[in-house]
C-alpha cells in the first residue's frame, strides 16, 4: 500500500475515487437513493466506505457505490473512507450479502465472477465465503445458466422481489 494504512479511515477527495465495475450490485432503486441522498444531506454520512487502493495508486470503491454517488450528487468535496487489502469482489459480495437485498441473479453473477477469478475457489469456498450451504451455491450458479440458455427469464414482478417469488394467494 502506498501512502496509506489498511484498517484507517481518511478522508479523500470525491473525484479522485474509481467505482468497482465489479461490483455485485447492478440495480439501484430511485426512490431508496433520494432517501440516501436526503439522510447524507441532513445527517452527514454515517458508515464510511470501503476502498483499496491498487497496484497502480488508483483508489477504488470496495463498497458504498451509492455513498459515493450521493455525494457527488451533493457536490460534496470530501467522503470518509476505510482501506482494506482485502479482495474488492469478495468483500462487496459479503457486505451486500449482509444487508439481504441483492437478487438471486445478482449474487449468482456475483458468485460465478469470484469462480472464474480463482480457479482453486470451490463450491465449498463459496458456501463458506457466503455463510450458505453449498447446495446454495450450486442452486445460484445454476440460476447463470439457465438465463444464458434462454430458460431462466425473470418475471418483472420477481425482479422487484429482489429475485424472490411473489406470494401467492391461497
Amino acid at each position: 500500500m502506498g501512502k496509506y494504512k489498511c484498517g484507517k479511515i481518511y478522508k479523500l477527495t470525491v473525484s479522485e475515487l474509481k467505482i468497482n465495475t465489479d461490483q455485485p450490485r447492478k440495480l439501484m432503486e430511485e426512490n431508496e437513493f433520494q432517501k440516501l441522498v436526503d439522510s447524507i444531506q441532513k445527517k452527514g454520512l454515517i458508515h464510511p466506505i470501503v476502498v483499496k487502493e491498487l497496484e497502480d495508486g488508483t483508489i477504488s470503491i470496495v463498497s458504498g457505490s451509492r455513498r459515493y454517488k450521493a455525494h457527488k450528487l451533493l457536490n460534496l468535496k470530501k467522503i470518509p473512507a476505510w482501506f482494506t487489502d482485502g479482495d474488492p469482489a469478495e468483500l462487496g459480495l459479503v457486505e451486500n450479502l449482509i444487508r439481504e437485498d441483492l437478487s438471486q441473479m445478482e449474487v449468482a453473477e456475483a458468485l460465478q465472477k469470484l469462480k472464474d477469478k480463482s480457479v482453486n475457489k470451490t463450491q465449498v469456498d463459496l458456501a463458506k465465503l457466503i455463510g450458505k450451504a453449498e447446495s446454495t451455491v450450486s442452486e445460484l450458479l445454476s440460476l447463470r445458466g439457465t438465463r444464458e440458455n434462454g430458460r431462466g427469464v425473470q418475471s418483472k414482478t420477481a425482479t422487484q422481489n429482489n429475485g424472490k417469488r411473489p406470494p401467492r394467494t391461497l
